[in-house]
């Protein structure tokens, strides 16, 4: 679904864009979403939530990201009157924490895998440990690279996926449900996706 904003709508219809977004935020987390008033609350609701300190870290900095997005998509709307897409606006905010992530956790490589679409799951490894995992690895020289994933949670399942080059700059990325209740048939699915978002491109 697109969702667009023109700069003439109304406070309130820029308030319930917002609250849904954040609601989205807090999805991708796994993390139940209520709305506030005002930032001290707001920071209050994002703090209390329970999880690892690892985890948390990851958590805070996706707020703080999702906060910075969503005032630079604020001051557009109001000041240029630029249109604001919340799919791509979600996107963004993922994308703004993950190489925040990157760029302020120099002592553990973060495995990629699920940070699309369950960040919660994703595995940290300490660059001292000895552990094994597996990490993105850029695709041969001319060539494009899609990373995709499909999930399974009780009687909900999704499917997303990125598309990155050599430089490991993102050129596309797809995610939502899927009509499956199984990990397995949901991988599938975002193989098909990705296919057809490569033929569509070509």
């Amino acid at each position: 679904m697109e969702v667009m904003l023109a700069s003439g709508k109304s406070t309130y219809d820029l308030s319930r864009f917002i609250d849904g977004f954040w609601a989205k935020i807090f999805d991708w987390w796994d993390v139940g979403w209520k709305s506030v008033d005002g930032f001290v609350d707001f920071f209050a609701l994002c703090n209390k939530v329970n999880m690892v300190e690892s985890k948390k870290t990851l958590w805070m900095i996706s707020i703080a990201a999702a906060c910075w997005t969503i005032w630079i998509a604020r001051n557009g709307l109001v000041f240029d009157g630029r249109k604001v897409n919340m799919i791509n606006l979600v996107f963004q905010s993922k994308m703004r924490a993950l190489l925040w992530v990157k760029s302020n956790q120099k002592d553990f490589m973060l495995q990629e895998k699920f940070w699309w679409i369950a960040p919660q799951r994703c595995h940290e490894v300490h660059l001292k440990s000895n552990s094994v995992a597996s990490f993105w690895r850029p695709p041969p020289c001319r060539w494009l690279k899609f990373n995709v994933c499909g999930i399974a949670k009780e009687d909900k399942a999704g499917c997303g996926g990125i598309l990155r080059d050599l430089e490991g700059v993102a050129r596309g990325v797809f995610y939502g449900d899927v009509g499956s209740n199984t990990a397995k048939v949901a991988e599938i699915g975002a193989v098909k996706i990705a296919l057809e978002m490569f033929a569509f491109m070509n």
